[in-house]
């Protein structure tokens, strides 16, 4: 498991065997948890779950109230399995479920995933050059 540190209003995992950061998480002013995580790109023998897991764990355990979590998709596999589902069919409020975030947010008890299309830029296609949502 990712060893996890806080500063201020920043958690942070750490990979015990590099040293190197592989995820963090913060929370917004309505209680939502950003998350992202670095795993591929530390090329970390370490999961996204058991950090983004680890993450949680160590946010619920300081008494931080979590509401839900949040997506910000601008590029990257969310993003990439969010357009797969959407051009396999699904309605983008299903889609987000087809995702990492969104599957671990079901599992977390966040069954509900909102758009918000205002901040989101749609290809022709139906599918999402950008992408930000939450679930809760």
């Amino acid at each position: 498991m990712p060893k996890v540190t806080r500063n201020g209003d920043m958690f942070a995992a750490v990979d015990p065997s590099t040293g190197e950061t592989i995820g963090a998480l913060t929370m917004d002013a309505d209680g939502y948890m950003n998350l992202a995580v670095y795993t591929k790109a530390a090329q970390s023998e370490l999961r996204g779950n058991q950090v983004l897991s680890a993450l949680r764990e160590a946010a619920e355990r300081e008494g931080v109230s979590i509401r839900g979590m949040r997506g910000l998709w601008y590029d990257g596999d969310n993003l990439a399995s969010f357009n797969k589902a959407i051009l396999a069919g699904a309605p983008p409020e299903k889609a987000a479920f087809q995702t990492f975030t969104g599957k671990m947010a079901n599992g977390y008890g966040y069954p509900n995933s909102r758009i918000d299309y205002t901040r989101s830029v749609r290809n022709p296609d139906g599918t999402f050059a950008k992408a930000e949502l939450w679930f809760d």
